[in-house]
């Protein structure tokens, strides 16, 4: 099942129209201000759930290189970059009841195979992409971009993930040039109503991200609460002991 989103212009759209500027035009200044805030609050929000959250987890199989699997993006290989491992398996466990959980640990160069496997062993990682980040500075043409560059084109923000001197986006998008930076729908609102907060109650820096923080630990643990009705037992809110 694909994740359902939401485009970056309706998430910002929505948090201009919460502080009270429906009529009223940003600066380009202060549309990138606000495009940092929602970039921490997804971030804050993305990782916030003990055990992750079942939206956002995937699976892949990935070889093992002396019992270290890398966490990096491959592009030539299709290999997505794993922010968070939910866990290591003999077989996939989306589909297999009986996956075979094998022991690991997260060290520097990656994911390190605490079981014998062998030197080369194929096996499934249960894990969670990298938090998405967001921009409002616009792609364009003819200029040199770099791996880990963000731009904002057509209602996304897309991230770099191969260097290049940008011609036709679209072009660029089909070779894998870019990826786009996701809104997860379930994650929106709630992103939304803490930046709206943050910015409503203080110019602080450091006050903004407490009030962030703080809303969304209340609103997440709602979120939460209604996955615990539908899978009790599978999910755990952080912090709470709950299980």
């Amino acid at each position: 099942m694909s994740l359902r989103t939401v485009t970056f212009t309706s998430l910002m759209n929505g948090m201009i129209r919460g502080i009270g500027m429906a009529t009223t035009d940003p600066s380009a200044t202060d549309k990138l201000r606000y495009a940092s805030l929602l970039t921490e609050g997804m971030d804050y929000a993305w990782y916030w759930l003990e055990g992750g959250w079942p939206e956002l987890a995937q699976s892949a199989s990935r070889t093992a290189s002396s019992n270290v699997i890398s966490m990096e993006r491959d592009v030539g290989n299709s290999i997505l970059p794993i922010g968070q491992v939910l866990g290591v398996y003999e077989r996939n466990p989306f589909t297999d009841k009986n996956p075979g959980p094998l022991p690991f640990s997260v060290a520097a160069d990656g994911i390190v195979l605490n079981d014998d496997v062998g030197a080369a062993a194929t096996v499934h990682v249960k894990f969670i992409e990298p938090a998405p980040i967001y921009t409002t500075t616009a792609w364009v043409t003819a200029t040199a971009y770099v791996v880990g560059d963000v731009v904002y084109q057509s209602d996304e923000c897309y991230l770099c993930v191969e260097s290049h001197t940008s011609g036709t986006f679209s072009t660029d998008l089909t070779a894998v040039k870019w990826v786009v930076q996701p809104v997860p729908a379930f994650m929106a609102e709630v992103v939304k109503q803490a930046g709206v907060a943050a910015l409503r109650e203080s110019e602080s820096q450091t006050q903004r991200m407490q009030v962030l923080t703080q809303v969304l630990d209340r609103k997440l643990a709602a979120v939460a609460r209604r996955y615990e009705m539908t899978t009790s037992g599978m999910l755990r809110l952080e912090g709470s002991g709950v299980v």
